[in-house]
């Protein structure tokens, strides 16, 4: 038979539906591979910038903390300190050269003891100056009585200066018989 025009035109075949080639199948399982070891990868840098973000906060806490601790050891040594300055400062104002014999300047060992003391507290703040004044009992004229003030206080001064105190850190004064230490 002939095909005329008029004949019906054969089908065209249909495709059947083919499955994935082996190209496609190893792309897709390559593919799929590279978004796990992604996914592994985004996870693995997940969990380091976290280890990392803890280890730089105990760092933080652990410099916050030393700080913490310098600053209250500072803070305790100033205190100490200021309590000793405080201590040292009520020994050199309470400083007592008695036990003179009368019209006497001569130092007994009890106020070179005393005297020996302030020697110590002085070379601990060399900024420090003092006054010694001189005192006498209310016997005799005031004039005596200011002379042996003052020969007191400059035998305290020369003592002193023997123990290392500066003589230019120490100014004598004569109370003579207006501030007697010890009643008549």
């Amino acid at each position: 038979k002939r095909a005329g025009r008029n004949a019906p035109a054969e089908p065209e075949p249909v495709a059947e539906p083919q499955g994935p080639t082996a190209e496609e199948i190893e792309a897709a399982r390559v593919a799929e591979e590279q978004a796990q070891a992604a996914k592994a990868a985004e996870e693995a840098r997940k969990v380091e910038e976290a280890r990392i973000a803890e280890q730089a906060r105990l760092a933080e806490e652990a410099r916050v903390a030393e700080e913490t601790r310098i600053a209250e050891e500072t803070r305790a040594k100033e205190e100490a300190k200021r309590v000793e300055e405080q201590r040292d400062a009520e020994v050199i104002t309470h400083v007592k050269v008695t036990a003179y014999k009368l019209n006497s300047h001569e130092l007994s060992e009890e106020s070179k003891s005393e005297l020996n003391h302030a020697a110590t507290v002085l070379a601990k703040h060399p900024n420090w100056s003092i006054e010694v004044r001189g005192h006498c009992c209310d016997l005799g004229t005031e004039r005596a009585n200011n002379k042996i003030g003052l020969e007191r206080a400059n035998e305290a001064k020369k003592y002193l200066v023997k123990q290392g105190v500066d003589e230019s850190r120490i100014t004598v004064t004569s109370m003579g018989s207006t501030q007697p230490l010890v009643p008549n």
